[in-house]
């Protein structure tokens, strides 16, 4: 009985994803290339503007790399992440869709690519704190959130933020729950996700927060558990990874 409860809630949830992925694909050309968001239209037209620079040295010097905005006359007031300018670019000039009029498409298929990842994780984390069946209302309710299918339909930033916000918090948990010699191993993971977090759009760094606060509760954990000596060991390799 168990397992049968157990398969219908997994086929519940391939059923949710299509459901959810249907309304962020849907119509996802809404608007026959007219570019009615403002943010879209600029990040659209950097995009294509924007180049690959011969090499990797090229591409770290900021004052020459054709990959940075500043650098092209008419967009240095670009101030969005650059994760999603660069994933798209390089998805579009593959498909050959690096165009103005085409672009936005590789955009917003990212855009509904990410909000489905975000689905799951929604999934994942009250699966951590809730039932099964709950887990599974949550996800449920943010398939259908009106928001969340309204920025998929756009090449913006703020569907990668919520990915890898959320993405960063799952992690945050693994690592405050692991032990203290596996927990480096999920700091490093979580370094990784809220740079990516960051590299999507800057205002994600105030989830620097809710990390501070879980790592304070992991240091205070290890200090009843191992003393000071080895809290602070392990804190500075946390800190450090």
């Amino acid at each position: 009985m168990l397992k049968n409860n157990s398969f219908i809630l997994k086929v519940l949830l391939v059923v949710i994803i299509v459901i959810a992925a249907g309304l962020r694909f849907y119509g996802i050309n809404w608007d026959d290339n007219q570019y009615l968001h403002p943010d879209e239209r600029f990040i659209s037209l950097t995009a294509v503007t924007i180049q690959w620079p011969d090499s990797f040295s090229q591409y770290l010097d900021p004052e020459t790399s054709p990959l940075a905005p500043v650098n092209h006359e008419g967009y240095g007031s670009y101030i969005y992440g650059t994760l999603p300018l660069f994933t798209v670019k390089a998805l579009a000039d593959y498909n050959e869709t690096g165009i103005y009029g085409q672009i936005h498409i590789a955009g917003r298929t990212m855009s509904a690519v990410m909000d489905i990842g975000s689905l799951v994780l929604v999934f994942f984390i009250s699966k951590k704190f809730l039932s099964k069946r709950a887990a599974l209302a949550a996800a449920a309710l943010y398939a259908v959130s009106v928001i969340s299918i309204q920025h998929s339909h756009f090449f913006t930033s703020e569907n990668y933020v919520v990915f890898f916000t959320l993405l960063s918090f799952k992690l945050l948990i693994d690592f405050m729950e692991k032990k203290a010699d596996l927990a480096v191993f999920w700091s490093f993971f979580l370094g990784i996700s809220f740079g990516l977090m960051l590299s999507s759009k800057l205002s994600g760094g105030l989830f620097a927060i809710i990390v501070f606060y879980g790592f304070f509760v992991k240091m205070m954990k290890l200090f009843k558990k191992e003393g000071i000596k080895k809290t602070i060991l392990h804190m500075s390799e946390y800190s450090f990874v």
